[in-house]
């Protein structure tokens, strides 16, 4: 199976925002800052005043978040990553080509592979993946193939 897309900046920031959001580390850290915020507003007050604070620090925290990914992650040093690619899979290999390199991976060496609304994510590491946005397959019949034969070889 081949599939070609160019990979666009939204699509390398949503990815971001996804993997950073499902890391556990991440979320422990902003639910406990926000829940030191909330005991701290609540005492000696109402419960609600609480819980109000623990849920505006939260949201505040992964708002400065995404904003500090964005900056981050919009430099012109991503040009190799942020270019057309064409990902094939076979019996033997994952593989994910571009103007700058090729990249094969034999299937024991994928870590995972992620489907969230918009891309697909195939984990070559604990922090990296091929991102393939949705918009490259053909339907969601192709999407679902892809997802099923590269979990299939995975799990073998």
């Amino acid at each position: 199976m081949r599939i070609q897309y160019s990979l666009r900046f939204r699509d390398y920031f949503a990815f971001n925002a996804v993997h950073q959001f499902l890391l556990i580390p991440n979320q422990l850290f902003f639910v406990a800052v926000a829940a030191l915020i909330a005991v701290s507003e609540s005492i000696g007050s109402d419960v609600r005043r609480g819980v109000l604070a623990w849920v505006i620090a939260y949201s505040a925290m992964w708002a400065l978040q995404l904003m500090y990914n964005l900056v981050v992650l919009h430099s012109k040093k991503n040009r190799a990553l942020l270019t057309d690619h064409v990902v094939e899979v076979s019996d033997d290999t994952f593989s994910d080509a571009t103007a700058f390199c090729v990249s094969h991976y034999k299937w024991p060496g994928i870590v995972s592979t992620v489907s969230c609304p918009g891309f697909v994510a195939v984990y070559t590491a604990a922090h990296a993946a091929c991102i393939i946005p949705s918009r490259a397959f053909a339907d969601v019949p192709q999407r679902e193939k892809f997802l099923a034969y590269v979990r299939a070889k995975t799990a073998a």
